[in-house]
């Protein structure tokens, strides 16, 4: 049976409208997602600036105070003696520039510490060796409450 030309024309718009409204949902669906993509990116954005430039903050905020320890060796002995008011504690010895130790003591006002200059390595493994290097300068570096980071450079005579 043949359609009449109106039910052909009814069949015609209602195809149409329901085309249009499968396009407005396909639409919504890609806008949609567009504005939760762009927040992500916007947010990873602001994380890699910021992240970094507060870790530089603090990183300034951080002051250094110069420490007055007397240093001095005997034999393989390297002896640390603390001449200021405050303690040196979590203490980092670096010997010649690259022989490293810490040290697993804390040195109060007045006292000293010791280690033995064979403790100092190398990021290679070597260890000082008195009889093959002669212990040329010296960097300390040490915590002490509510002063930050201290630190010491000096060089043997």
């Amino acid at each position: 049976m043949p359609l009449t030309e109106e039910e052909g024309r009814k069949i015609y718009e209602e195809e149409k409208a329901r085309l249009e409204v499968r396009e407005r949902l396909e639409h919504e669906k890609k806008s949609g997602c567009f504005l939760p993509v762009v927040l992500i990116v916007l947010v990873l954005l602001a994380i890699i600036v910021i992240v970094p430039y507060q870790r530089g903050k603090k990183e300034r905020d951080v002051q250094s105070v110069q420490i007055n320890p007397s240093v001095n060796y005997q034999g393989n002995l390297l002896i640390i003696k603390n001449n200021d008011s405050f303690s040196y504690d979590y203490v980092k010895v670096t010997l010649n520039g690259d022989f490293k130790k810490e040290l697993p003591l804390s040195i109060p006002p007045g006292e000293g510490g010791m280690c033995e200059l064979s403790d100092l390595v190398r990021p290679d493994g070597e260890r000082f060796n008195i009889f093959r290097y002669s212990p040329t300068e010296i960097s300390i570096s040490c915590e002490s409450p509510g002063l930050g980071n201290l630190f010491y450079h000096g060089k043997f005579k």
